[in-house]
């Protein structure tokens, strides 16, 4: 394992975060402060409805990974708390609920393989 590796291994981090996401998702006032209704339209493709946890993972660690860059650079623009708190509310709506365990899960798997 790398130093970076290592650093993403940590589960509580992951968790408060996904988390947050979730209370966020909930909060009326937190999404409408945010924007949240309609930053989807144009960012969203099929992909999402065949598995919308791996979509909202992978977008977290990115956004994560963009976060902790030491030089600043990254290869994508990361998403925006906005559209992660987004993502997961149209998750939410397309399952009835998030395994946020799962995701926690999904989004250290994609961290180990960046």
């Amino acid at each position: 394992m790398n130093q970076r590796e290592d650093s993403w291994e940590s589960h509580n981090r992951i968790e408060r975060l996904v988390g947050e996401l979730a209370r966020l998702a909930m909060s009326v006032e937190a999404c409408e402060a945010l924007g949240v209704n309609g930053v989807l339209s144009d960012q969203v493709d099929i992909t999402f409805a065949e598995d919308p946890l791996d979509y909202i993972a992978y977008d977290l660690a990115t956004a994560l990974t963009a976060t902790d860059s030491e030089d600043g650079s990254t290869a994508e623009v990361p998403p925006l708390l906005s559209t992660l708190v987004a993502e997961f509310k149209l998750c939410r709506a397309l399952k009835g609920q998030v395994d946020e365990t799962e995701l926690i899960r999904r989004t250290l798997a994609n961290l180990r393989d960046e």
